[in-house]
């Protein structure tokens, strides 16, 4: 129960974050629209008559690998695409987040511009990322029994080890080595061990729990609603019930990685600084962060 309360007040303290800054709902948005122009940009041959090209065609070899045995550069492309527009836009959403903790106004065009101005260092992780991502989900099509579970262990410690990249890709000046971003993620993140999952997996885990509990209340609330109320009308009130569950499944999906984005960085902060943002009791990060002593005094500096 101790471990529940921590992590509903860390939700809690993150929401308050998202509330002082509401323009910081915006940047998953800004993820959503890249996707979009990575996929449009795939099925501009469809109307270019080159269907061969199109982004059906590209999906269906991520399963189909060819004669040789690995993915054909379309494929490669496009997946790195998204890798590079993903990490793109973290960088824009986590340099405004750090602002936020700083007290300043959030500003859309700042993030943007600031990630852009970190290009090289982005399009290098992403590679890294990338390849690394891509490597882990062929082998584990390929492999079977004990060694996708090897896998998926080794695909769990990557994820983990390099949850703080985007944060130090933001504060390492003039630095574009993909290993050192894994390098110094990794080392914050064994400093920050013990109860170190605590905030992101309790805030997954609740946000699982709501999605479940509003579709499940949604659904159930919808066909009861329309067997005893809108019999005439119980096609179109069906349609109209469950979309509004499915919408609001969506926006509590939305949220959750919002408030995820916003812990991760204010753990950054107090793991690589030894400080707590104002927005978060720092007795709570004590409790729900071991971090070590050694583990603070960086000398990294405020983005911007």
């Amino acid at each position: 129960m101790t471990r529940l309360r921590t992590s509903l007040q860390i939700i809690h303290q993150s929401m308050l974050v998202i509330g002082k800054h509401r323009k910081l709902l915006l940047f998953p948005l800004l993820h959503i629209a890249g996707g979009i122009v990575v996929v449009a940009f795939f099925l501009i041959p469809v109307i270019a008559g080159l269907p061969e090209f199109a982004i059906p065609t590209v999906l269906d070899r991520l399963k189909d690998y060819g004669e040789n045995g690995y993915p054909t550069a379309l494929v490669v492309v496009f997946y790195l695409a998204i890798m590079f527009v993903m990490t793109f836009m973290n960088v824009a959403l986590y340099s405004e987040i750090l602002h936020a903790f700083n007290g300043r106004r959030v500003s859309l065009t700042r993030g943007i511009t600031f990630a852009a101005s970190k290009l090289q260092a982005i399009v290098v992780w992403s590679l890294l990322s990338g390849i690394v991502g891509g490597l882990i989900r062929q082998l584990e099509e390929s492999i079977g029994g004990v060694g996708r579970w090897i896998l998926a262990f080794i695909g769990i410690s990557w994820s983990v080890a390099s949850v703080f990249a985007v944060p130090v890709i933001i504060r390492e000046e003039k630095q574009s080595n993909p290993a050192l971003f894994l390098k110094l993620s990794g080392s914050l993140v064994k400093k920050t061990w013990g109860e170190s999952v605590l905030g992101m997996v309790g805030i997954g885990a609740l946000s699982l729990l709501a999605i479940a509990g509003t579709f499940l209340t949604g659904t159930l609330l919808t066909i009861v609603s329309g067997i005893s109320f809108f019999e005439e009308y119980f096609g179109p009130y069906m349609v109209m019930g469950f979309t509004t569950t499915a919408l609001l499944c969506l926006a509590i999906a939305y949220l959750s990685a919002l408030l995820n984005d916003v812990y991760v960085c204010g753990l950054y902060i107090y793991a690589a600084e030894g400080v707590v943002p104002e927005e978060f009791d720092e007795g709570l990060f004590a409790k729900a962060w071991n971090v070590k002593a050694e583990g603070r005094g960086s000398s990294a500096k405020p983005p911007g």
